[in-house]
């Protein structure tokens, strides 16, 4: 192999594997997102409920009881999207 194609190649697995590990590793912002959306469930949740494993719903379920119970909780649209993002990403662990 020619050194310059040695060179490209060399590069481009670089390349590669710094994408493939950036995009496996959650960014630090969300993961911070994260779990601020699980305390937010936690307080805003189990101030009436018992909570609920995730897995127990599948992610359209989740969304209809967040939904649902956005209004008796008091909760922004962003609180709620927030919660039902995080629950999503739980079941998918």
């Amino acid at each position: 192999m020619k050194s310059r194609e040695l060179i490209k190649v060399l590069a481009f697995s670089g390349l590669a594997a710094t994408v493939a590990a950036c995009a496996s590793a959650p960014a630090p912002h969300s993961m911070e997102m994260q779990s601020e959306a699980a305390t937010l469930w936690r307080q805003t949740c189990a101030h009436c409920h018992n909570l609920r494993p995730a897995p127990e719903f599948t992610a359209e379920q989740w969304s209809v009881i967040v939904t649902h119970m956005r209004t008796h909780g008091d909760l922004t649209r962003s609180e709620a999207l927030a919660i039902s993002e995080y629950l999503r990403s739980v079941r998918e662990r």
